[in-house]
């Protein structure tokens, strides 16, 4: 049995180093429109260093260097800690995934 394996969209990962060693990681997809952020992890002896500010902000910047409309800084889960600090940039929409639109509030329920 052969498999062949199509991508649906460009994926890559940027690196982040300190010296020479790898603080953190982010894994990100590219579409015609956007730059979407599916997944930042650092290294927790650096918590203090903001890396998941410093991953966004790196990122916005390669949006922009690509000439791409959009940043998308993935999901967010607003009772998860980890993720509250996606709720800090601005502007940002949700997406009512019950009416397929996106708003500037996040719903209440």
């Amino acid at each position: 049995m052969m498999t062949h394996f199509t991508p649906s969209t460009l994926s890559f990962q940027s690196e982040y180093y300190l010296a020479d060693e790898l603080i953190a990681v982010g894994f990100l997809d590219v579409s015609t429109q956007g730059l979407n952020s599916v997944y930042f992890i650092y290294d927790p002896k650096y918590s203090k260093r903001s890396l998941g500010h410093f991953g966004v902000m790196k990122e916005i910047e390669l949006a922009n260097s690509l000439n791409l409309s959009y940043y998308y800084l993935g999901f967010y889960i607003k009772e998860n800690d980890s993720m509250s600090y996606k709720n800090i940039f601005y502007p940002h929409e949700y997406l009512d995934w019950e009416n397929n639109v996106w708003v500037d509030e996040y719903p209440l329920t």
